[in-house]
């Protein structure tokens, strides 16, 4: 059978600082808890160095065959260079390079408790204010010397790290005669309901925040994702069992045949009657069946009644009330007493546990309506008739014709006489409304009656005219292509140019020249020289 291991110790009673009261009943309650979960609990109180390590050597051997090993440590805890160490009860502590020989190393711990097989869990509820610090400040004996313990450097797969406080913070010790604020919020935890560690030291986390202000405790894990419990025997929570939902009440059967049958007899009788009390019992009887046809038509029925009522008010509305009052002549004298009004149709407004066939009463001939006295016929020659408006004498074609005749002989238009109302002969009506004085504004394609007015008031200004502007004439541009023309002079002709004078004849030369005996030389005969 598997077996969970735990070691506790308290360490109150140190020899060099004043004495903690409460780590021996936090370790003694502790222990107490952790044996009703079923933990192999191995409890310690006030350790020397070497007990501590006897201790962690005894309890090596348990871990390595328990599936959760836990070591639970209250007492002084403290940090110097980064490195958290443990303080037994017989630590001096005076210089800072004591503590690796003085006091235990967390790491120690963790590598003593390694052979767990499921997961190993440190809680270090260490975080009190430490005496050794001020000591050693006052002495000047320590540099690196903090007042908590910082993040554990060694730690294996498996392992969960609980501190009190997070790192470098302290937490108080509590009331003496008590429990710290966190050994009283873990004590709580492990008797609630059974759940994993990391919610039940979220609990933790959670009642040390409302407790102790500004404290927050701290988890260092490297656990995986399956549930560790290490409290299985606290009472489970109980979940409240659910109130039984009522059972619903059992619906009256409803027979669609029956019920057709009897609201076709009474629409019937309604129908017959046609008056307000008639439908008005009608629909209340059959309130429950307003998804009937026969209902939906009984509605309609009374509000047709109910708007020729309105009908025959609105009538009388604006009437004089003596010629009202008055019969016509020669009719009937009138009769105020209300028709006769059968005793069954009260009983279609009371609901009836059966609906038997109603028998068909004999239908009441309903009292004759008193005839409205005939409306005055106003006269209609003594109120002022309107103008009859001005039937047009032109139709648009020769009424747009015109407008461009008159708007070319004054100068504003210069298109052709078509007849269209186009762009040219509004910018004429434009121009020509500056020169009056007048604003004329015609619409894009105005009736007949309008060109008609525009005429005549362009008839009232028979010497507007619109003003002429004088065209400028521009030469074409030349074109890049043709070439510049040649300019020729018409002057006199070039007068011919003067005779260069000849060349001087080479002289000749004074040397004899001999002609030889043989064969013909230019210029000597017979052998002779020339000039001879």
């Amino acid at each position: 059978m598997a077996t969970n291991a735990a070691l506790v110790i308290g360490n109150s009673a140190y020899q060099s600082v004043s004495e903690l009261p409460n780590p021996r009943r936090d370790a003694a309650a502790i222990a107490d808890a952790l044996t009703r979960q079923g933990f192999d609990v191995v409890r310690m109180d006030d350790l020397n160095r070497n007990d501590m390590y006897d201790a962690l050597r005894a309890f090596r051997d348990k871990a390595d065959e328990a599936d959760i090993a836990l070591i639970y440590y209250a007492g002084h805890g403290i940090e110097i260079e980064g490195r958290n160490y443990l303080v037994p009860v017989d630590a001096e502590l005076v210089d800072e390079r004591d503590a690796p020989v003085e006091m235990i190393h967390v790491d120690a711990l963790l590598r003593q408790m390694s052979g767990a097989r499921s997961m190993k869990m440190l809680v270090l509820d260490a975080c009190r204010n430490n005496p050794f610090v001020a000591r050693m400040q006052r002495e000047d004996a320590g540099r690196n010397v903090g007042s908590g313990l910082a993040n554990i450097e060694y730690a294996e797969a498996d392992t969960l790290i609980a501190y009190a406080a997070a790192a470098g913070e302290i937490t108080p010790d509590g009331v003496a005669g008590g429990n710290s604020p966190f050994t009283r919020a873990f004590l709580n935890a492990i008797d609630g309901p059974p759940q994993d560690v990391r919610r039940l030291l979220g609990a933790v986390r959670d009642e040390m925040r409302q407790s102790v202000p500004g404290a927050a405790p701290f988890v260092y894990s490297s656990i995986g994702g399956r549930e560790y419990v290490i409290n299985p025997n606290s009472e489970p929570l109980v979940q409240p069992e659910p109130e039984p939902e009522p059972e619903p009440a059992p619906q009256a059967t409803f027979d669609l045949a029956t019920a057709t049958t009897t609201i076709l007899a009474d629409f019937a009788i309604a129908d017959r009657l046609g008056t307000a009390e008639a439908w008005d019992g009608f629909l209340a009887q059959y309130a429950t069946l307003n998804f009937h046809v026969l209902y939906s038509l009984a509605l309609e029925k009374r509000q047709a009644i109910e708007a020729a009522t309105d009908r025959r008010g609105l009538q009388m509305v604006g009437q004089d009330a003596a010629i009202a009052a008055q019969p016509p002549a020669g009719a009937a004298p009138r009769d105020d007493t209300p028709p006769a009004r059968d005793d069954r149709i009260a009983t279609l407004a009371e609901p009836r546990p059966e609906a038997p066939r109603i028998q068909t009463p004999a239908r009441a001939e309903p009292a004759p309506l008193p005839e409205a006295a005939p409306e005055p016929v106003p006269d209609v020659s003594a109120a002022p008739q309107p103008d009859p408006e001005p039937e047009p004498e032109m139709t648009y074609d020769e009424a747009v014709r015109a407008l461009q005749v008159d708007l070319r002989r004054r100068g504003c238009y210069r298109g052709a006489i078509d007849g269209i109302y186009g762009r040219g002969s509004s910018s004429g009506i434009e121009r020509l409304s500056d020169v009056i004085g007048e604003r004329i504004v015609l619409a894009r394609r105005p009736d007949v009656v309008a060109l008609e007015s525009t005429l005549a008031l362009l008839e009232r200004h028979p010497d507007a005219d619109c003003p002429q502007v004088a065209a400028v004439s521009r030469p074409a541009p030349r074109k890049a292509t043709q070439p510049a023309p040649v300019r020729r002079k018409t002057t006199a002709p070039a007068p011919a140019p003067k005779p260069k004078p000849a060349a001087p004849a080479p002289a000749k030369s004074s040397r004899p020249k001999f002609c030889p005996d043989y064969g013909v030389t230019r210029g000597c005969r017979n052998g002779t020289p020339i000039g001879d």
